[in-house]
């Protein structure tokens, strides 16, 4: 598990997934929630 920095991506991602600027993954669907996931994979660095 890690921590997904606040970016101007982040926020986006949010807005286009959860629908909401408050970011609430109890509201979100499994799909929605992993397709997030799997965009966030392919745009922020990973160590």
């Amino acid at each position: 598990m890690g921590d997904i920095p606040q970016s101007h991506l982040t926020t986006l991602l949010k807005l286009q997934f959860s629908g909401s600027e408050h970011f609430n993954p109890y509201k979100m669907s499994g799909e929605s929630a992993y397709l997030m996931l799997l965009e966030l994979k392919k745009n922020l660095p990973s160590e």
